[in-house]
């Protein structure tokens, strides 16, 4: 059986801390602002939460279309405040959204980067794994 193996911990605990604030993030907009859109990143967020339990061998392709998604998103949405901004509607208050995209764009990046170079996919069952995910028996 294949399986999803971090090769540098670092990039793990960046994308747990990401999952766990987006997560809190997406339960306050249900909770408190009655969003019920937030229940979509609910759900992506379960899955990838469940593929890095699991390790099971999609996490690498679902973290690259959770992160093209949203760069896409992200994109887009940047087209947009462009328009706005050449028809003369941009208003001040949108400078926090601004950053926001902006935070965004870079954490996806990130992420899409790093499935990229600190996750392999390899036979359960071999001794050539990671360092990082090796268990060193104490006699």
């Amino acid at each position: 059986m294949e399986r999803s193996y971090f090769t540098n911990n670092n990039y793990k605990y960046f994308l747990v801390v990401v999952i766990v604030f987006l997560i809190s993030l997406n339960l306050y907009n249900l909770l408190v602002g009655g969003d019920l859109y937030a229940l979509i990143g609910l759900a992506i967020q379960g899955v990838i939460s469940a593929l890095i339990m699991m390790r099971s061998k999609y996490l690498k392709p679902a973290i690259k279309i959770w992160s093209v998604v949203t760069l896409v998103g992200v994109f887009l949405w940047f087209w947009g405040m462009t328009l706005n901004t050449l028809t003369g509607d941009f208003e001040r208050e949108k400078w926090l959204t601004v950053w926001r995209h902006l935070l965004n764009l870079a954490i996806f990046i990130t992420l899409f980067r790093g499935s990229n170079r600190y996750i392999e996919i390899k036979q359960d069952g071999t001794n050539d794994e990671p360092a990082s995910e090796q268990v060193v028996a104490e006699e």
